[in-house]
């Protein structure tokens, strides 16, 4: 503290340890303990960070610092030092378990968002799933029911992970919950959507999209936007790639978006996927690959949507055991079954 005589304000006499008439002063810093830090008596000297401070003061006596009493003051100092530490960590404890629960709940509501129930009978039928890395995931997707002629279907793949590409993920799918029957709607649908993400982002985030329709007649119309080549599976056929159409949406204003068809026939399959099926690793950082995605596909050529579904997913945990997958997984399968009412 400065000490003026003839100051004023905060240095004048009455304000200073003068008026306090204190012969001594004494301060011990109060250090943050880690472990394996050391011993008691040397970790006030190891440089370690300050987090506080142990003060004494004294009108009668001067107070001794030698030889035991400062072991002692030290000795002190690490016990208040310790509880301080402790008091830091369990309020961080508290604090990420709060942030837990709030996941785990979020986790729950997006759950929710997805479909329900899928379409078992009819002339379209269905199987999907999505299985986000973290608490919330980026990935999502829907199949609904235009009116009694058309469906429409959606799989999107947010970039990045967490809360934030979750969050987007959710304002996709708001975004294409609602679709008409006119396949050329289907451009300007994405352009408008490319717009907006534009104008929210700044290009800082994008999804790749791959949003369809399919009629009674079989005429699969599409956009896809830089996502995985969907599947065509025909029994006794080669299998056919529905390739890229366009960039993927929130990443170029000036992106535009085509739209392509493809005819099914009866018994035809439209196997829809993320990134995270072909690329989960497994224990020794091996990819899954298309190569064993196809080959599952030839294997079951003649299987309903669901054994599709199911024969991937089942492949993907096997092969991925128990490595930390890196993306979230979704796969959507459509079986289109001519007349089937």
């Amino acid at each position: 503290m400065n000490f003026d005589p003839l100051g004023e304000g905060e240095t004048r006499p009455q304000n200073s340890i003068a008026d306090l008439e204190l012969r001594s002063a004494i301060c011990v810093p109060l250090v943050r303990i880690r472990t394996g830090q050391g011993d008691a008596t040397s970790v006030l000297t190891t440089g370690s960070e300050t987090v506080g401070l142990l003060y004494m003061d004294s009108r009668v006596l001067a107070a001794d610092l030698a030889g035991g009493n400062r072991e002692l003051l030290q000795t002190l100092a690490i016990e208040a030092s310790t509880v301080l530490e402790n008091a830091r960590l369990l309020e961080e404890e508290r604090t990420k378990h709060k942030m837990e629960e709030e996941l785990r709940l979020a986790r729950t509501i997006q759950q929710s968002l997805l479909p329900g129930k899928l379409p078992a009978d009819g002339w379209l039928r269905a199987s999907g799933s999505s299985v986000a890395t973290h608490e919330v995931g980026g990935d999502y997707f829907d199949v609904t029911r235009v009116n009694e002629r058309c469906w429409s279907a959606v799989v999107a793949d947010v970039s990045g992970k967490g809360v934030s590409s979750a969050l987007l993920a959710s304002l996709l799918q708001g975004a294409l919950i609602t679709a008409t029957d006119v396949p050329s709607a289907l451009e300007h649908r994405m352009e408008q959507l490319n717009r907006f993400l534009i104008g929210r982002t700044g290009g800082e985030k994008y999804a790749t999209v791959f949003y369809c329709l399919l009629d009674v007649d079989g005429r699969l119309s599409y956009v896809n936007a830089a996502q995985c080549p969907p599947l065509v599976v025909r029994p006794g056929a080669p299998l056919q790639e529905l390739e890229t159409t366009g960039m993927p949406v929130g990443l170029m204003e000036s992106a535009t978006f085509q739209t392509a068809s493809y005819q099914l026939e009866d018994g035809d399959k439209v196997v829809i996927y993320s990134d995270g099926v072909t690329e989960a690793a497994s224990s020794t950082g091996e990819f899954f690959g298309k190569k064993q995605l196809r080959q599952i596909l030839v294997e079951h050529q003649g299987a309903s949507c669901t054994v599709i579904h199911d024969a991937i997913q089942q492949a993907v945990s096997v092969f991925a055991e128990d490595a930390a997958q890196s993306d979230d997984i979704t796969v959507v399968v459509l079986e289109y079954r001519k007349g089937g009412g």
